[in-house]
């Protein structure tokens, strides 16, 4: 069983049609990346596995089960996304705004457990952020607030990590660093939490990027938006073609080759 199944999915906004009849099965374990252009429907596809946006027909199933018939709770248990704004200005501290990510799976309201810090603090340390725990969000700069959200993200341990754009204000070494950390993140086996019982698997990630080349590098299978509801999806070396991208993108867009890894550029 797939850890997420779309099944003939069709979104639309404000009477645009972004997807129409999207089917992808996503097993458990599976890096899968989302491109297209601004527009086509990247970010409101996200919203809709989560719930937050109803889409027009079709189905989304976590687990065998579909996420409308799944409790707030249990969904936050096992999905968590990385906005595309990041994490807003709060009046906290970096450490309290990471132990937000635990809110899901609190027992108890009136104090921090002390598993639960353990858990915000190792998040912190990954994301390089520990010296920093006591610090206020407001003073954090556009990457540091966007390390943060990540750190908050692996504080919740989902099954399945959602990220809008995951590389917004970071630097290139930044960016290089996220690849590493979410490849480790991800070769991690985690608690399955689901109500429907109990077991061990790795964490399976959906990644919306304007960035090809990142997502060429990190992700085994890719949905690719085409516009007008459009859409072409199937493993890296299948979809990543120059055709399909010229496509998708509106302009030429060649690749180069360097020993392993392909590289995409405009022309």
């Amino acid at each position: 069983m797939p850890i997420l199944a779309i099944d003939s999915l069709t979104l639309t906004l404000q009477d645009k049609l972004l997807v129409k009849n999207l089917t992808v099965n996503i097993n458990e374990g599976q890096r899968w990346g989302l491109l297209g252009k601004n527009g086509v429907g990247k970010t409101t596809l996200l919203h809709s596995i989560l719930g937050i946006i109803t889409a027009n027909s079709g189905e989304i199933k976590f687990r065998g089960k579909n996420i409308l018939d799944i409790s707030r709770q249990e969904l936050a248990k096992n999905l968590g996304i990385l906005f595309q704004e990041g994490i807003s200005t709060l009046p906290a501290t970096v450490l309290e705004t990471v132990l937000l990510g635990r809110h899901p799976h609190v027992q108890t309201l009136l104090r921090d457990d002390p598993q639960d810090v353990a858990i915000a603090l190792d998040a912190l340390k990954e994301l390089e952020l520990v010296d920093l725990a006591h610090r206020q969000v407001d003073s954090l700069s556009g990457g540091e607030r966007q390390r943060l959200g990540l750190a908050m993200l692996f504080a919740q341990m989902p099954a399945f990590f959602l990220l809008d754009e995951p590389n917004n204000h970071l630097d290139i070494a930044y960016q290089v660093k996220l690849l590493e950390t979410l490849n480790d993140r991800l070769n991690q086996s985690t608690e399955n939490r689901s109500s429907q019982g109990s077991g061990v698997g790795k964490a399976s990630l959906l990644m919306a990027t304007h960035d090809i080349n990142l997502a060429s590098r990190f992700c085994d299978n890719i949905i690719l938006l085409m516009g007008n509801g459009e859409w072409i999806s199937g493993t890296n070396i299948e979809i990543l073609s120059s055709e399909n991208l010229s496509k998708s993108y509106d302009c030429s867009i060649e690749m180069i080759e360097s020993g392993k890894n392909r590289w995409f550029y405009p022309t």
